[in-house]
């Protein structure tokens, strides 16, 4: 079995260089092509364990997620866990089902543990939370919920809804039906609704009414059922693209068209949104690109490079088909 020493004598390269392209240091992109090429030829593999007690570091980045069965969540850990195995570091997830006591537990867990960062995928950011992110000790990084305390990388939700709604509003639709999540989710419950609320406010001659539902397509579709089963409005304002599929899908049942007799937004950019007819108008978060950028901060954190404390990500609004284009005033 291939050691350092061999891979470094291979590369023509000196053992102190081999050791910092396996710790995530800088090695130029020639030396490190080289090095690259030398350890998969000889398989090398190296001794974590051994790594770790030298460097006293594990390596590990923890990350604490509210749902494996989300969309945009797997796109961010997708993109979070690309830039990590870059830099030589694993990643451990830690899933919560939306619990708030568990996501707190799983900080605790995963600093005694001894992982180097952890990336908090919060549903929310509470005293406790903030309590623990201060006594850990360990670096943590909050990804789509504000916190002032540490690290955030966020998306700007209000403004983007607020871009979104002041297009869409911009037609004849005067009844409106708004399918939000609870507010105690900052992001998705309050700041979405508020960007909505921003726009409304050029509007005249319309009615809203305000629905709550979980993040759940099937849930949101029942509700839509039982809430339009005397008739439906105009348009349906979803907090998230995953409520818009569930609404959808119920007015498809009732044999609606979509945007002819209802039109509909959802939130977040999930690819399938684009796959349906008719293609959703939506927000693009760029949740692949979320989690990238999410890896870059927590490596330069570590590597005490980063001096941005709080990032935005850009957002893009899909037109798509699902509200009516003649309807729409530029």
């Amino acid at each position: 079995m291939a050691t350092i020493e061999d891979i470094a004598k291979l590369a023509n390269v000196a053992k102190s260089t081999v050791s910092r392209y396996l710790n995530g240091g800088y090695v130029s992109d020639k030396t490190r092509a080289k090095i690259d090429r030398i350890i998969h030829e000889q398989h090398y593999t190296p001794n974590a364990f051994a790594r770790s007690l030298k460097a006293k570091q594990t390596f590990i980045i923890g990350t604490v997620i509210a749902r494996l069965d989300s969309s945009s969540l797997s796109q961010v850990l997708r993109g979070l866990d690309q830039k990590l195995q870059e830099a030589k570091y694993q990643l451990l997830i830690a899933n919560t089902n939306g619990s708030q006591e568990r996501e707190i537990q799983s900080m605790i867990n995963l600093a005694h543990q001894k992982v180097d960062g952890i990336v908090l995928l919060a549903t929310q950011i509470t005293p406790e939370h903030l309590r623990v992110i201060k006594q850990i000790e360990v670096p943590v990084l909050v990804v789509g919920q504000e916190c002032e305390m540490t690290y955030n990388l966020l998306n700007d939700n209000q403004a983007a809804a607020f871009e979104l709604a002041k297009r869409v509003l911009k037609t004849k639709y005067q009844q409106i039906a708004y399918f939000g999540v609870s507010e105690t989710d900052h992001a998705v419950g309050r700041d979405r609704k508020l960007g909505f609320k921003k726009a409304l406010k050029a509007v005249s001659e319309c009615k809203v009414t305000y629905y709550e539902t979980s993040f759940n397509a099937e849930a949101a579709k029942e509700i839509a059922l039982n809430s339009f089963a005397s008739g439906w409005p105009d348009l349906v304002v979803c907090a998230t693209d995953n409520i818009a599929f569930g609404v959808l899908t119920a007015a498809q049942e009732q044999g609606l068209k979509v945007p002819q007799d209802v039109a509909l937004t959802g939130f977040g950019g999930y690819p399938i949104g684009q796959l349906l007819h008719p293609r959703l108008m939506t927000v693009d978060l760029h949740f692949f690109e979320t989690g990238c950028r999410a890896g870059d901060m927590m490596i330069n954190i570590l590597q005490h490079k980063q001096t941005e404390k709080r990032i935005v990500m850009p957002y893009s609004i899909v037109t798509g088909e699902s509200v009516d284009k003649a309807r729409q005033i530029d």
